[in-house]
């Protein structure tokens, strides 16, 4: 599926984005040891054009990823903790397991969400097992943990996973089966979008969103980096079921 990818208990800290403090996007208590009750996984069918959050809130009260989280302030952000807690609550509140940014609309995130079929908090324990760099709650959105959390996916039956919430020593997990994984490289991705350029830049919002490009052009509507390769990215696509552009503040 993946060829080429660094092992993460080898990468130095060059190799390593800066990090956010340790408490960024804890929620207050951890949920239940579970497996999600979440709407079966999405297909072509299901994939909805994005939409404006009024269009699609009737009821709802949150009009903005901050009222969901106070720590998601602003777009930049949008692939860090507290902002991926917002956009995971979002989803939540329109019944999907998994929530995710798919690009930066100025003062905007376009959130993608997901009937992930399994959602779990599965601990640091664990994830620092299959990946060593992956031994802090605070790592949730970087490399190392996306890695690990993209192998406790895969010995669970699924092709790609997010970590959606952090809590006191374990992550809230969704995984997801892919419809299409394999080695993107970072040509083809700073092509699709310039800033993204480096390996190390994997869970940054420019190369979320291009390899959210780089899903679309291989006929998915949503996609993650999984892994991180010498001059490629390992990438898993999917559909979203709903996706809308979701004022920060």
């Amino acid at each position: 599926m993946f060829k080429n990818l660094l092992l993460f208990a080898t990468l130095t800290p060059a190799f390593l984005p800066a990090c956010m403090g340790a408490d960024a996007g804890l929620t207050d208590e951890p949920s239940s040891e579970r497996a999600s009750a979440a709407p079966s996984p999405s297909t072509d069918e299901d994939v909805a054009p994005s939409e404006t959050v009024s269009e699609h809130q009737a009821a709802l009260s949150c009009n903005d990823l901050v009222c969901y989280h106070d720590g998601c302030t602003d777009s930049a952000n949008s692939r860090e903790p507290a902002c991926v807690a917002a956009e995971s609550r979002f989803c939540g509140d329109r019944g999907f397991a998994m929530g995710m940014s798919l690009e930066n609309v100025f003062n905007r995130v376009s959130v993608g969400c997901v009937a992930a079929p399994f959602r779990q908090d599965i601990s640091m324990f664990e994830l620092k097992a299959r990946i060593p760099g992956c031994d802090a709650n605070w790592k949730s959105q970087q490399p190392e943990c996306m890695a690990a959390v993209h192998r406790a996916c895969v010995a669970r039956g699924y092709g790609a996973g997010m970590s959606q919430e952090v809590g006191a020593n374990w992550l809230a997990v969704a995984c997801v089966p892919a419809g299409w994984a394999g080695d993107v490289s970072i040509a083809e991705l700073k092509a699709r979008i310039p800033g993204c350029d480096a390996n190390w830049k994997s869970q940054k919002p420019e190369c979320a969103a291009a390899v959210h490009r780089a899903c679309v052009a291989r006929g998915f509507s949503a996609g993650l980096s999984q892994e991180v390769g010498a001059n490629v990215l390992g990438v898993a696509c999917f559909n979203a079921s709903f996706q809308a552009d979701v004022p920060v503040i």
